[in-house]
């Protein structure tokens, strides 16, 4: 592969990698709360042991109807009925894979879900 080869690929690389960002909904407190679940729970967490991190958060109807254009929406403050489940199981998918365990690779788990 050539130099400008090389460059090309890596501006579509990282093209690519800002339009995933920009397809994301979610604030710092979002980030920061699932890679420290990630840190305590472990790979050998149950789903109730993360479940538990989020106790007392309150319950909101429609926490997705934020917007027009499909995104992916991170909401660790509030959820509804299916927001919390895939949430604690794209912790757990993401907790018990073999990369790495962190906010990238956990919005990677909650779009496959």
């Amino acid at each position: 592969m050539t130099a400008a080869q090389r460059i090309i690929t890596a501006i579509i690389l990282l093209a690519a990698c800002a339009a995933a960002e920009a397809q994301r909904v979610y604030t710092p407190s979002d980030s920061t709360c699932i890679e420290k679940v990630l840190k305590e729970c472990g790979q050998s967490a149950s789903t109730l042991d993360i479940a538990s991190h989020f106790m007392g958060r309150p319950y909101v109807a429609s926490t997705l109807d934020s917007c027009n254009v499909e995104r992916l929406v991170v909401n660790t403050r509030a959820f509804d009925c299916t927001t919390f489940v895939e949430t604690i199981t794209a912790i757990a998918l993401t907790a018990r894979s073999n990369g790495r365990k962190n906010f990238d690779q956990f919005c990677q788990a909650l779009q496959l879900l």
